[in-house]
Protein backbone atom coordinates (compact mmCIF):
# COMPACT_ATOMS: atom_id res chain seq x y z
CA UNK A 1 0.00 0.00 0.00
CA UNK A 2 2.78 2.40 0.92
CA UNK A 3 4.65 1.59 -2.28
CA UNK A 4 1.54 2.30 -4.34
CA UNK A 5 0.92 5.60 -2.53
CA UNK A 6 4.59 6.50 -2.78
CA UNK A 7 4.86 6.33 -6.56
CA UNK A 8 1.67 5.08 -8.13
CA UNK A 9 -0.85 7.71 -7.10
CA UNK A 10 1.29 10.79 -7.91
CA UNK A 11 2.40 9.27 -11.21
CA UNK A 12 -1.14 8.32 -12.24
CA UNK A 13 -2.50 11.73 -11.24
CA UNK A 14 0.17 13.59 -13.19
CA UNK A 15 -0.31 11.39 -16.24
CA UNK A 16 -4.09 11.90 -16.19
CA UNK A 17 -3.81 15.67 -15.79
CA UNK A 18 -1.15 15.86 -18.49
CA UNK A 19 -3.22 13.84 -20.95
CA UNK A 20 -6.30 15.97 -20.32
CA UNK A 21 -4.36 19.21 -20.71
CA UNK A 22 -2.72 17.96 -23.91
CA UNK A 23 -6.08 16.98 -25.38
CA UNK A 24 -7.63 20.38 -24.61
CA UNK A 25 -4.63 22.22 -26.06
CA UNK A 26 -4.62 20.25 -29.29
CA UNK A 27 -8.37 20.58 -29.76
CA UNK A 28 -8.37 24.33 -29.08
CA UNK A 29 -5.42 25.05 -31.38
CA UNK A 30 -6.30 26.22 -34.91
CA UNK A 31 -3.41 24.21 -36.29
CA UNK A 32 -3.05 20.67 -35.01
CA UNK A 33 0.70 20.58 -35.68
CA UNK A 34 1.24 23.79 -33.70
CA UNK A 35 -0.91 22.40 -30.90
CA UNK A 36 1.11 19.18 -30.75
CA UNK A 37 4.37 21.15 -30.71
CA UNK A 38 3.09 23.35 -27.90
CA UNK A 39 2.07 20.28 -25.90
CA UNK A 40 5.49 18.69 -26.38
CA UNK A 41 7.29 21.86 -25.26
CA UNK A 42 5.14 22.40 -22.18
CA UNK A 43 5.10 18.76 -21.14
CA UNK A 44 8.88 18.49 -21.57
CA UNK A 45 9.37 21.52 -19.36
CA UNK A 46 6.98 20.07 -16.78
CA UNK A 47 8.90 16.79 -16.84
CA UNK A 48 12.23 18.56 -16.28
CA UNK A 49 10.75 20.66 -13.49
CA UNK A 50 9.29 17.58 -11.80
CA UNK A 51 12.60 15.73 -11.93
CA UNK A 52 14.46 18.71 -10.49
CA UNK A 53 11.82 19.09 -7.79
CA UNK A 54 12.35 15.48 -6.72
CA UNK A 55 16.13 15.66 -6.86
CA UNK A 56 17.03 19.02 -5.37
CA UNK A 57 13.72 20.56 -4.29
CA UNK A 58 13.37 23.22 -6.99
CA UNK A 59 11.15 23.47 -10.04
CA UNK A 60 8.50 26.07 -9.32
CA UNK A 61 9.43 29.71 -9.50
CA UNK A 62 12.93 28.99 -10.75
CA UNK A 63 11.73 27.19 -13.88
CA UNK A 64 8.05 27.75 -14.54
CA UNK A 65 7.94 31.54 -14.10
CA UNK A 66 10.79 32.32 -16.54
CA UNK A 67 9.46 29.74 -18.99
CA UNK A 68 5.96 31.19 -18.96
CA UNK A 69 7.34 34.69 -19.46
CA UNK A 70 9.53 33.54 -22.36
CA UNK A 71 6.62 31.90 -24.21
CA UNK A 72 4.69 35.18 -24.06
CA UNK A 73 2.45 34.79 -21.03
CA UNK A 74 1.47 37.86 -19.02
CA UNK A 75 3.96 38.19 -16.12
CA UNK A 76 1.24 38.37 -13.46
CA UNK A 77 -0.49 35.30 -14.91
CA UNK A 78 2.89 33.57 -15.21
CA UNK A 79 3.54 34.07 -11.48
CA UNK A 80 0.11 32.74 -10.56
CA UNK A 81 0.38 29.77 -12.92
CA UNK A 82 3.83 28.97 -11.54
CA UNK A 83 2.42 28.95 -8.01
CA UNK A 84 -0.32 26.56 -9.12
CA UNK A 85 2.25 24.25 -10.72
CA UNK A 86 4.28 24.25 -7.50
CA UNK A 87 1.25 22.74 -5.75
CA UNK A 88 1.57 19.56 -7.80
CA UNK A 89 5.36 19.23 -7.69
CA UNK A 90 5.62 19.98 -3.98
CA UNK A 91 2.73 17.70 -2.96
CA UNK A 92 4.12 14.77 -4.96
CA UNK A 93 7.66 15.07 -3.63
CA UNK A 94 6.41 15.75 -0.10
CA UNK A 95 4.38 12.54 -0.10
CA UNK A 96 7.35 10.50 -1.28
CA UNK A 97 9.73 12.00 1.28
CA UNK A 98 7.14 11.66 4.06
CA UNK A 99 6.67 7.93 3.38
CA UNK A 100 10.45 7.42 3.48
CA UNK A 101 10.78 9.40 6.76
CA UNK A 102 13.08 12.09 5.34
CA UNK A 103 11.24 15.21 6.54
CA UNK A 104 12.07 17.20 9.67
CA UNK A 105 8.57 18.26 10.67
CA UNK A 106 9.69 20.96 13.09
CA UNK A 107 11.66 22.73 10.36
CA UNK A 108 8.85 22.18 7.86
CA UNK A 109 6.33 23.86 10.17
CA UNK A 110 8.70 26.72 11.01
CA UNK A 111 9.64 27.49 7.43
CA UNK A 112 6.07 26.84 6.28
CA UNK A 113 4.76 29.63 8.50
CA UNK A 114 7.45 32.00 7.24
CA UNK A 115 6.82 31.08 3.60
CA UNK A 116 3.06 31.43 4.04
CA UNK A 117 3.46 34.97 5.36
CA UNK A 118 6.04 35.91 2.72
CA UNK A 119 3.93 34.50 -0.13
CA UNK A 120 0.95 36.54 1.04
CA UNK A 121 3.08 39.70 0.98
CA UNK A 122 4.45 38.78 -2.45
CA UNK A 123 0.98 38.20 -3.88
CA UNK A 124 -0.21 41.55 -2.56
CA UNK A 125 2.85 43.19 -4.12
CA UNK A 126 2.08 41.67 -7.52
CA UNK A 127 -1.51 42.94 -7.34
CA UNK A 128 -0.31 46.41 -6.35
CA UNK A 129 2.13 46.53 -9.23
CA UNK A 130 -0.53 45.40 -11.67
CA UNK A 131 -3.02 48.01 -10.39
CA UNK A 132 -0.62 50.95 -10.19
CA UNK A 133 1.39 50.15 -13.31
CA UNK A 134 -0.95 48.28 -15.68
CA UNK A 135 1.30 48.92 -18.70
CA UNK A 136 4.58 48.18 -16.91
CA UNK A 137 4.74 44.43 -17.19
CA UNK A 138 8.51 44.62 -17.11
CA UNK A 139 8.45 45.25 -13.36
CA UNK A 140 7.21 41.74 -12.60
CA UNK A 141 9.60 40.30 -15.17
CA UNK A 142 12.44 42.16 -13.46
CA UNK A 143 11.44 40.66 -10.10
CA UNK A 144 11.52 37.17 -11.64
CA UNK A 145 14.96 37.87 -13.15
CA UNK A 146 16.30 39.18 -9.83
CA UNK A 147 15.01 36.07 -8.04
CA UNK A 148 16.79 33.85 -10.55
CA UNK A 149 20.01 35.86 -10.20
CA UNK A 150 19.88 35.65 -6.40
CA UNK A 151 19.30 31.89 -6.52
CA UNK A 152 22.17 31.42 -8.96
CA UNK A 153 24.54 33.46 -6.78
CA UNK A 154 23.63 31.45 -3.66
CA UNK A 155 24.15 28.17 -5.51
CA UNK A 156 27.57 29.27 -6.78
CA UNK A 157 28.61 30.40 -3.28
CA UNK A 158 27.54 27.08 -1.79
CA UNK A 159 29.32 25.14 -4.54
CA UNK A 160 32.55 27.06 -3.95
CA UNK A 161 32.35 26.41 -0.22
CA UNK A 162 31.85 22.68 -0.86
CA UNK A 163 34.84 22.58 -3.20
CA UNK A 164 37.05 24.36 -0.67
CA UNK A 165 35.92 21.99 2.08
CA UNK A 166 36.71 18.95 -0.06
CA UNK A 167 40.15 20.27 -1.02
CA UNK A 168 41.17 21.45 2.45
CA UNK A 169 39.65 18.62 4.46
CA UNK A 170 42.03 15.70 3.75
CA UNK A 171 45.21 17.81 3.92
CA UNK A 172 44.30 19.86 6.97
CA UNK A 173 42.96 17.08 9.14
CA UNK A 174 44.57 13.93 10.45
CA UNK A 175 43.01 10.75 9.04
CA UNK A 176 41.02 8.75 11.60
CA UNK A 177 43.20 5.65 11.21
CA UNK A 178 46.39 7.63 11.87
CA UNK A 179 44.84 9.28 14.93
CA UNK A 180 43.85 5.90 16.38
CA UNK A 181 47.36 4.58 15.74
CA UNK A 182 48.90 7.53 17.59
CA UNK A 183 46.56 7.01 20.55
CA UNK A 184 47.30 3.27 20.73
CA UNK A 185 51.05 3.87 20.50
CA UNK A 186 50.87 6.47 23.26
CA UNK A 187 48.95 4.04 25.47
CA UNK A 188 51.58 1.32 25.01
CA UNK A 189 54.42 3.76 25.68
CA UNK A 190 52.78 5.06 28.86
CA UNK A 191 52.38 1.48 30.07
CA UNK A 192 56.07 0.61 29.53
CA UNK A 193 57.99 3.89 29.87
CA UNK A 194 58.14 6.80 32.30
CA UNK A 195 55.41 9.37 31.94
CA UNK A 196 57.60 12.39 30.84
CA UNK A 197 59.24 10.29 28.10
CA UNK A 198 55.82 9.12 26.82
CA UNK A 199 54.47 12.66 26.69
CA UNK A 200 57.50 13.80 24.71
CA UNK A 201 56.95 11.05 22.15
CA UNK A 202 53.28 11.96 21.84
CA UNK A 203 54.17 15.59 21.26
CA UNK A 204 56.69 14.71 18.57
CA UNK A 205 54.33 12.25 16.85
CA UNK A 206 55.36 9.34 14.63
Amino acid sequence: IYAMMDGGIPLFSCAALGARSAYDTIVAAPDRAAGVLRVVIFQSMALVAGILAGLVGIGGGLIFSPFFVVVGMDPAIAVGSSSACVLFTSSSTTMQYAFTDRIILSLAVLYGIAVLSASFVGTMLVHKLKENFPLRKSYITLIVAMSLAASAILVVIKLVSFLHAENDGPSGATPPSRSMAIIEAASLIEARAPVPHARALVRRGP
